[in-house]
């Protein structure tokens, strides 16, 4: 195999995901977002989604872009940080099972509830296409550098960073049970808001041990299946054996850091569903 003409074979995600053909890598210029932002899905979800002022205090504080003054909204001012550069002076890595366990254990004490480790793999990436000028970049490039590829291919780039960090925060599930009232939507907003900065401050420390840390590139539910944070449900989502699907899948981290990976896992989510009333 070689990383410009061919891709290695198919992961493989899991019990209930059938791979049937072949794999392309998705423009994330033509996700629900950047589609949204500029005005291709409706009217109505168009202005809903940006032009919208919450009623709710608590809402205009965490959900994007239903806030009064994008200066109180703290999730903004975490995704626009400038990025850090990599620390020249790179901590040596003898114990790659010693290493995954210290990064876990970071993330869960910055707050994350599930930290998983995928390897990569080049069906797991969007394309390799430059990020959007207009608004719909907002969304989805907030935490990609413009100079994330540097004209890799997702072969080669899945070769050059062969390990992603997955890490979710859950909805709070008493919460949960307000939805939709403004106490629930919050909550769900939160949780969100609570996981980019987890993942912001995980991307700086793994710099700061000398290692690359790349968000923006890699799908997170593909990386959420291969590395067990859950199985696919038939809603489309991944379901936690412990949270359901009430756990949010934010841009994880590629990187060159020394790591073991996890494997799929069974919850028996597809056992589950052929049995569902």
């Amino acid at each position: 195999m070689t990383p410009d003409t061919e891709s290695p074979p198919p992961p493989y995600l899991g019990r209930s995901v059938r791979i049937v053909g072949p794999v392309a890598n998705i423009d994330t210029n033509q996700t629900p977002h950047p589609k949204n932002s500029r005005g291709e899905l409706g009217k109505a979800l168009f202005n809903w989604y940006r032009n919208t002022i919450s009623r709710d205090p608590l809402n205009r504080v965490s959900a994007p872009n239903h806030f009064a003054d994008q200066r109180n909204f703290l999730a903004s001012v975490v995704t626009q940080a400038p990025k850090g550069k990599v620390n020249p002076q790179k901590m040596a890595v003898s114990d790659p099972a010693a290493m995954t366990r210290h990064i876990k254990a970071v993330a869960r004490h910055m707050g994350a509830d599930v930290v998983t480790v995928a390897r990569a793999h080049p069906s797991f990436l969007y394309a390799a296409t430059a990020p959007a000028k207009d608004s719909a970049a907002r969304d989805v490039y907030q935490n990609r550098s413009e100079d994330a590829y540097q004209n890799r291919t997702p072969e080669q780039m899945a070769q050059r960073y062969p390990f992603i960090i997955v890490a979710t925060t859950a909805w709070d599930y008493d919460k949960l049970q307000a939805h939709r009232h403004y106490i629930g939507d919050a909550a769900y907003h939160v949780s969100q808001m609570k996981a980019q900065m987890i993942l912001k401050a995980l991307e700086g420390y793994i710099k700061e041990l000398g290692y690359a840390a790349i968000r923006g590139v890699s799908n997170p539910q593909a990386a959420g299946l291969a590395s067990g944070v859950g199985e696919l449900g038939r809603n489309g989502l991944l379901i936690h054996r412990k949270f359901g699907a009430r756990i949010h899948m934010p841009d994880p981290i590629m990187t060159d850091l020394p790591l073991v990976a996890d494997e799929p896992v069974d919850n028996g989510v597809e056992d589950f569903c052929k049995i569902c009333r």
